[in-house]
């Protein structure tokens, strides 16, 4: 090791170096303790802003606190020790120090078919598997835990709620996952899959090994009415048992109305509200001569709007009276939605760190369930 003062012309410098392999301690061979200057008149130092001496310091810092955003980490240093960065070079400093944390990105998809053996070798009900390419590398995997599998089959509502969410990790993918409700009305993961994207490919690859776990069992879906868990859920699951989310109904049904009042007087929060509210009305009415005044008091209320609901709305879909299987007046997939928030922090692991703090996350919620 050799340090030297940075103010040209001064003498002052330090050289050490290992005495023995055995012990961690450097010997002094040189000590020029000289300044030739005020120090106080140098303090503006010129650094080297590479990103793996950054990542040096703040490694213990992005460990603890991953959702560190660049600019704080850039705050930080300049108060600290006085370097100042750019927000480039701090967010690359951050991506080094959790490449050294967790390990590059392709060297967590070489440990996932591993992982999957020692998952399925821990507990031999557990579901997990990984899929590769002609190259055999890493495409796919899908993992459910074996207290996730006999939870659901023994003791909950056969109504799996079904999402899809980004990954903001070094693998920038797709999580697929399916959740439902446990016996107290709580969030029970059920599997999650990580693949390229909400693909018909990749949506049939994870219905098809749900249906492999369930087997016979008669399960009703819920999900976003997106194009490819509409053609898979109606091949593998028969798709009169796919109902749709009233949360993205809702949504849909508001875009129309600001399409048709396009052009006109601006409608109030009242007015709007008034309109949700008959279509509340319709969603959740019990009996089918409540859902009948439901749908009269939408076409006395507004025509058009009724209209679309009888020829867009999918009202069988999503209306309790009207869908043929239980819900249990869970209407939405607000569940999948709680998962996503759940699993927030863990998406930005890479794939190998993701699902080792799933598996940890799912242990530490049955322990504390029973």
């Amino acid at each position: 090791m050799y340090v030297k003062c940075s103010v040209k012309g001064c003498l002052w410098r330090i050289s050490a170096r290992v005495g023995r392999k055995s012990t961690p301690f450097l010997r002094v061979a040189t000590f020029i303790n000289e300044h030739v200057h005020n120090a106080q008149d140098n303090l503006r130092v010129e650094h080297c802003s590479s990103a793996s001496l950054i990542a040096s310091i703040i490694i213990d810092e992005v460990n603890d606190h991953i959702d560190r955003r660049p600019n704080d980490i850039r705050k930080t240093l300049e108060r600290d020790y006085g370097v100042k960065l750019t927000y480039k070079q701090a967010y690359r400093a951050k991506q080094k120090a959790l490449e050294d944390i967790h390990g590059r990105p392709d060297q967590s998809y070489m440990l996932i078919p591993w992982i999957c053996e020692r998952l399925k070798e821990t507990d031999n009900k557990t579901v997990a598997k990984w899929v590769g390419n002609t190259n055999n590398t890493f495409e796919r995997a899908f993992i459910a835990y074996g207290c996730c599998i006999e939870g659901f089959i023994a003791g909950a509502r056969h109504v799996l709620y079904i999402d899809g969410c980004h990954l903001s990790g070094p693998y920038k993918e797709t999580l697929l996952l399916a959740s439902a409700y446990d016996a107290d009305n709580e969030l029970l993961p059920f599997a999650i899959a990580i693949v390229k994207g909400e693909t018909l490919e990749d949506w049939t690859w994870f219905s098809y090994m749900i249906k492999e776990i369930v087997g016979s069992m008669e399960l009703t879906i819920v999900s976003d009415r997106h194009n490819a868990i509409i053609g898979v859920v109606q091949a593998i699951f028969g798709g009169e048992r796919h109902a749709y989310c009233y949360r993205h109904v809702k949504e849909n049904f508001s875009a129309q109305m600001i399409k048709l009042n396009r052009g006109k007087r601006k409608t109030s929060g009242k007015a709007r509200e008034e309109r949700l509210q008959y279509l509340d009305a319709i969603a959740y009415a019990r009996l089918d001569t409540e859902f009948d005044g439901a749908m009269d008091n939408m076409r006395k209320f507004n025509p058009q709007l009724f209209e679309w609901l009888l020829n867009h709305g999918d009202v069988e879909r999503w209306a309790l009276s009207k869908f043929p299987f239980k819900r249990w007046d869970n209407i939405t997939t607000n569940l999948a939605e709680s998962f996503n928030a759940w699993m927030l922090k863990e998406r930005r692991y890479n794939v190998a760190q993701l699902i080792h703090e799933h598996r940890e996350k799912v242990a530490c919620s049955k322990h504390s369930n029973e």
